[in-house]
């Protein structure tokens, strides 16, 4: 599963459970330092689509087409909102695919966190 596979700045592919306490607690950290960045290209990507269901709306002729790209550009823009107010583990859940299996990982080794214990960590 790629969801449990890490991939490093150099390409290398590591399973979650055979990073080190290092490596993983740098890599949570490294996303939480980078949430903001995470969660700005998320909302250019819902952007982009909603201006292209407006554009495809334009261009459709029947009513039905015209409605339902009218709803995804709707809808794509309510999702820029709420990745706007989404709290950043949330966020880091639904945009990175190993998110979980990092924290399920460090809870493992570390105990159930709250936010930022992993930087006390050694």
């Amino acid at each position: 599963m790629t969801e449990d596979v890490w991939t490093t700045k150099s390409g290398e592919k590591i399973p979650v459970k055979e990073m080190t306490d290092s490596h993983l607690l740098n890599t949570v950290n490294f996303l939480v330092r980078s949430v903001e960045q995470i969660r700005e290209a998320a909302i250019a990507k819902w952007e982009q689509t909603a201006f292209g269901c407006g554009q495809l709306a334009d261009f459709l002729q029947g009513e039905m087409a015209k409605d339902d790209a009218e709803r995804n550009e709707e809808a794509a823009y309510e999702k820029t909102h709420e990745l706007r107010e989404m709290h950043d583990w949330l966020l880091l859940s639904e945009e990175v695919p190993q998110w979980d299996s990092l924290m399920s990982e460090a809870v493992s080794r570390w105990g159930n966190p709250k936010e930022g214990i992993f930087n006390e960590q050694t």
